[in-house]
């Protein structure tokens, strides 16, 4: 189709539209121009009008990465799709070219109306899919300009006719086609380009600061990098004050909870039995514990009652005391700590639990020597250049060799009794 058609098309859209809202001004001059042009027309009424009350429509988004999002469009079931692309495009950003609707389960063409897709009360659906904009020959600078123009035109400052569907690249003069004033005419002082970072999913110029997409929400290419020379406006000012202040509560909230978390941990540790907080059953003797009832093992993290854990402690035959907890699947091989011993167990209990570790040390061994007072529980562990050893309990002097009693004395001494 070339551009004398499409400009026909649109002018003969407009014409529709303005004696449809009674706009006889721009009736007539679409009519005079559609007459100049000699274009062949077919004029016809519609067989029903469309009601003109607003109306919202719900409207599913979905881009060409499968990102969807729902939104809600306040329309009027007698508008063109062309008018609703326009409108999303100007609210959005989105350009016409991108958008492809499908509603009442089929394609809509620019110069269908709403109303003859279904679209009549609150409520109705429609499904609205963006086509990637890295296939198209879309240029930032001249989409920007042409959505300024849009809102100038939807404003009433200024009688624009809509552009032509399609790439936005401006074509070559028709012959008897008349040109709008400042569209296909290079601007006096060319517009700077706009400062800020391409979306490259919706092609949305976004300001420097902004981390996403205003649009789309896609994350800021890593690549790109702020001016050293920009100047944030007030609003952004506001946004980045907005974002610090969060961020300062995050990281004082992130403090706090790290040092609250820090004195629980020691104010545990300080505690010598860590008791339950959750009703619990003791795996040994079933009973069910009341929270503060149980002791948590440090190690393996089972429970039991205070009962279960003596009774294991005194019957146990190591200086080590395993975990009492034991099923079909396996038994524990944590061990109790000393301090968990020492604060279950009562003083004589734990020194007797003490002389056995003691004990089981000393049989143990094979360099160790007790010492031959009768009664006395000095021993020691000796080396092969000791010959003697002097007990610390009760001061006698033993022979490690032949492994007597060397302490001088009228009964006990080298020359015999």
């Amino acid at each position: 189709m070339d551009e004398k058609t499409k400009k026909a098309e649109e002018m003969a859209l407009r014409l529709s539209r303005a004696v449809a809202g009674g706009d006889e001004k721009v009736a007539v001059q679409c009519a005079i121009w559609l007459a100049e042009q000699r274009v062949p027309l077919s004029v016809r009424l519609k067989p029903e009008v469309s009601p003109t009350q607003d109306i919202r429509l719900w409207v599913s988004v979905e881009d060409a990465q499968m990102y969807t999002v729902s939104i809600w469009l306040t329309v009027r079931p007698d508008m063109t799709v062309a008018s609703l692309k326009d409108m999303v495009f100007l609210d959005y950003g989105f350009p016409p070219v991108l958008q492809q609707w499908v509603i009442g389960q089929r394609l809509a063409r620019d110069q269908e109306t709403l109303h003859s897709h279904g679209v009549r009360r609150n409520g109705d659906s429609a499904y609205l899919y963006l086509l990637s904009a890295c296939n198209t020959s879309l240029n930032p600078q001249e989409l920007q300009r042409e959505r300024q123009l849009r809102m100038l035109e939807d404003l009433g400052f200024k009688d624009l006719t809509l552009q032509p569907r399609g790439p936005l690249e401006p074509g070559p003069t028709k012959p008897g086609v008349p040109q709008e004033p400042g569209r296909g005419q290079p601007d006096a002082t060319p517009e700077p380009p706009p400062v800020g970072w391409q979306c490259p999913g919706c092609t949305f110029i976004n300001k420097p600061t902004r981390p996403g997409c205003e649009m789309c929400c896609r994350a800021r290419p890593e690549a790109y990098q702020v001016p050293a020379s920009y100047q944030p406006d007030e609003e952004e000012r506001a946004r980045l004050a907005g974002e610090e202040e969060a961020l300062r509560q995050y990281q004082q909230r992130k403090q706090q909870q790290q040092e609250g978390n820090y004195l629980q941990h020691v104010q545990l540790d300080q505690r010598s039995l860590v008791l339950n907080t959750e009703p619990t059953e003791c795996p040994v003797c079933y009973l069910v514990l009341a929270p503060g009832d149980a002791v948590v093992l440090r190690e393996c993290l089972h429970a039991f009652c205070r009962e279960c854990l003596q009774g294991t402690i005194r019957n146990s035959q190591e200086a080590e005391v395993s975990c009492p907890f034991i099923d079909n699947t396996y038994s524990c091989s944590g061990k109790l700590l000393e301090r968990e011993i020492r604060a279950l167990l009562p003083p004589e209990d734990y020194q007797r639990f003490l002389d056995l570790g003691v004990s089981i040390a000393e049989n143990r061994s094979a360099f160790s020597y007790h010492c031959k007072t009768p009664d006395c529980k000095g021993w020691c562990f000796f080396e092969d250049d000791v010959n003697e050893f002097t007990c610390p309990v009760c001061f006698h002097v033993n022979c490690l060799l032949c492994k007597a009693d060397l302490n001088p004395g009228p009964r006990w001494s080298l020359a015999g009794p």
